[in-house]
C-alpha cells in the first residue's frame, strides 16, 4: 500500500458517479456550511473567552462537534444523509439553546432562517416543512405557553415567524421552477439523444435531414443535403425559402400548392412530393421528400416540420427507360400487326400434338 500523509487519511479523494449529482450537491452544501459553522464558532469562542468564558467554551464544544463531522463526511460521503441529519439536529440544538439562554443577543433568533433553508435543501419538501412549523412554533410557545423571558416581544417573535414562512414559500417556489427547469432539460436531452441516432441511422442509409422550424422561419439541413446536390457546407444560405428557391421553374407551382394544402389539412399524415432540385453545375436531380408536422403552435397551426430528402434520379431515369422500351415494343407491335393485317397473302397455324 502506497504511503499516505495524515491529511490524505483525515481527507480522502472521492469521485462520483454521473447518476448521483444530487448526493455530490448535498455533500458540497453540508461541507460549506460546516467549514462555515467551525470558524464562526470559533471566532466566538475566540471572542468570549475572557469576559464570558462559559459561552466561549459552549462555542467551542459546537465548532470541534462540526469538526468532527466535516472529518467523518470527508471519509464517508455516501453517509452523507445521516451526517446531514446529525448536523441539523445539531445547529437547532444550539438555535433553540440561544434563543433560551443568550438573551443579551438580541440577534439569534437570525439563527433560525439558515437552520430551515438546510433543512429545506438536504432534505425533503415534508421534512423541510416540518422543521419551519417546529421553528415557528419554538418562537411562539416558549414565552405565551411556558412563559419563559426572550427579551423579544410578542410582535417580533410573530414578524420572525412570518418571514420564516415567507422565506420558505419563496424556497419552494425556486426549487419547483427549478425542478420544472431539470424536466424541461432532461427532456431536452433526451431529444437530442434521439434526434442524433435518427440523424445517424438516416445519413448511414443515404437519406438527407432536413428542419424546418414554420415559426421562425428557419429551413436547417444535414451535410449530406447539400453535398446531395454538389454543394459545400457554407453555399447555401439555410433560410425558410432554400428549398422552393431550388425548384425547378416546372415544378415549383405544383410544389407549393401541394404543401399548402398539407399544411392546411390533416397534420398526421406524412408529407410525400417529388420534384426536381436544382443542383450546382445547374443540372437537375429528382428528390423524393418525405415530411410531417411534429410540432404545432398554440392555435393549432403548423410551427415546426422534418423530414428527409433522397435522391431518386437514378431510379427515375430507369422507369422512365423502361416506359421508353414499352413505348417503343408496343409501337413495332402495332406496325407489325398493321402489316400483317394489309399483307395479299394467307396465315395459317398449325398443332402438331393435335394431329397425333
Amino acid at each position: 500500500m502506497p504511503n499516505k500523509n495524515l491529511f490524505e487519511m483525515a481527507f480522502p479523494k472521492r469521485e462520483f458517479a454521473t447518476h448521483d449529482q444530487s448526493r455530490k450537491y448535498h455533500v458540497a452544501f453540508l461541507e460549506a456550511s460546516l467549514v462555515l459553522i467551525i470558524v464562526t464558532t470559533l471566532m466566538l469562542s475566540a471572542y468570549f473567552w475572557i469576559p464570558a468564558r462559559v459561552n466561549s467554551v459552549a462555542n467551542l464544544v459546537v465548532s470541534l462537534l462540526n469538526l468532527g463531522l466535516f472529518v467523518y463526511l470527508k471519509r464517508h460521503p455516501e453517509k452523507v444523509s445521516g451526517v446531514s441529519t446529525v448536523a441539523l439536529l445539531l445547529w437547532s440544538a444550539v438555535a433553540v439553546g440561544a434563543f433560551l439562554f443568550l438573551k443579551f443577543n438580541t440577534m439569534r433568533v437570525v439563527m433560525f432562517f439558515p437552520i430551515a433553508a438546510a433543512i429545506f435543501y438536504l432534505k425533503d419538501f415534508r421534512v423541510g416543512v416540518s422543521g419551519v412549523l417546529a421553528s415557528i412554533i419554538i418562537l411562539l410557545a416558549v414565552p405565551n405557553v411556558f412563559g419563559v423571558e426572550t427579551g423579544y416581544t410578542n410582535f417580533q417573535l410573530l414578524f420572525t415567524s412570518f418571514c420564516l414562512a415567507v422565506m420558505f414559500i419563496a424556497l419552494w417556489y425556486y426549487e419547483a421552477l427549478k425542478l420544472a427547469q431539470f424536466e424541461r432539460e432532461r427532456e431536452y436531452q433526451v431529444q437530442r439523444v434521439i434526434d442524433e441516432r435518427w440523424r445517424i441511422a438516416l445519413e448511414g442509409a443515404g437519406d438527407a435531414i432536413w428542419d424546418w422550424d414554420i415559426a421562425m422561419a428557419h429551413f436547417n439541413a444535414s451535410k449530406s443535403y447539400t453535398a446531395m446536390l454538389g454543394y459545400a457546407d457554407d453555399e447555401l444560405s439555410m433560410s425558410a425559402t432554400l428549398p422552393m428557391d431550388l425548384l425547378h421553374p416546372e415544378e415549383r407551382q405544383r410544389v407549393m400548392a401541394h404543401l399548402d394544402e398539407y399544411l392546411n389539412g390533416e397534420h398526421s399524415h406524412q408529407y410525400v412530393s417529388e420534384q426536381r432540385l436544382r443542383c450546382k453545375d445547374g443540372s437537375y436531380k429528382w428528390v423524393l421528400c418525405r415530411g410531417k408536422v411534429v410540432q404545432l403552435d398554440s392555435q393549432g397551426r403548423p410551427a415546426r416540420m422534418v423530414g428527409t430528402h433522397v435522391d431518386v434520379t437514378e431510379r427515375n431515369q430507369i422507369r422512365e427507360e423502361i416506359l421508353h422500351s414499352r413505348q417503343l415494343l408496343d409501337a413495332e407491335r402495332s406496325l407489325f400487326q398493321t402489316i400483317l393485317d394489309n399483307a395479299p397473302l394467307g396465315i395459317w397455324m398449325r398443332n402438331v400434338d393435335c394431329d397425333s
